[in-house]
């Protein structure tokens, strides 16, 4: 793959044999969480949306192993609990959040392998959904699916960023009040405010263009749409590798 086609890349099974062990382990846990997160409304208040949660604190190490297992537990609980109401009631809705409480539970797991099916599965949330079908595969599904597929390239690209061309970071841009509004971005979600950060790094005397045009990136921030048509647009997630850098993590 070239740098080229990896920029423009809208097949992430192409981005993923590229990658192999150049991704972190942490890495490869936020991108599934990060899908996982597109479908949200589906397993929001179950025990499925809390194990995405332990996985991303998990990740920072900001949780134990044993708490880890419990999650995924719980996740792979919940996913059999929405097939047996499908499989009662034939309808679409449960089959869908089984589908996706089922992509919550491998984000959780380590590995590769896991990420890449987490991912596979939330694609799937996506299609299942548009088409409103449970189970079955047709055209029309397939399109939508790889049409969030193409998403998820985004989503890689945003937290891997561009390994032909790493950014690199002086430490002494990494001032108290970088690093405090960096660290509050990141807890809270707050990627709106990555322009912020942008020009508080420029304050410190940063001029990586490729960090900074990252965090400015309009087309990244979160907003509201004012229409249905397509996949949830890519937005900055855990693990953006811009912020990673100001943060320090490996």
């Amino acid at each position: 793959m070239t740098e080229a086609e990896w920029l423009a890349c809208a097949d992430p099974a192409a981005m993923y044999k590229f990658l192999g062990g150049r991704a972190s382990h942490r890495k490869w846990r936020l991108f599934a969480c990060a899908c996982c997160r597109r479908h949200w409304h589906w397993v929001e208040d179950t025990p499925a949306a809390k194990a995405v949660e332990v996985a991303e604190r998990f990740a920072d190490g900001r949780t134990t192993d044993k708490k880890l297992r419990a999650a995924m537990n719980q996740a792979d609980a919940v996913a059999g609990q929405f097939y047996d109401e499908y499989r009662l009631t034939q309808g679409v809705e449960p089959y869908i959040a089984h589908v996706h409480a089922s992509a919550c539970a491998d984000a959780v797991r380590s590995g590769v392998r896991f990420a890449v099916n987490a991912a596979n599965f939330a694609a799937q949330t996506y299609a299942y959904e548009i088409t409103n079908t449970a189970g079955g595969v047709s055209d029309l599904w397939q399109a939508h699916k790889d049409a969030e597929a193409a998403a998820h390239a985004g989503v890689l690209r945003d937290i891997v960023g561009n390994p032909f061309h790493p950014v690199g970071f002086d430490p002494a841009w990494r001032t108290t009040d970088v690093r405090l509004l960096a660290e509050r971005i990141y807890n809270d979600r707050a990627f709106d405010q990555l322009p912020i950060l942008a020009d508080a790094l420029q304050d410190a005397g940063c001029g990586a263009e490729r960090l900074l045009e990252h965090l400015r990136d309009p087309a990244l921030l979160p907003w509201e749409r004012s229409d249905a048509t397509g996949p949830p647009p890519v937005e900055h997630a855990r693990g953006c590798w811009a912020l990673d850098l100001v943060l320090g993590f490996a």
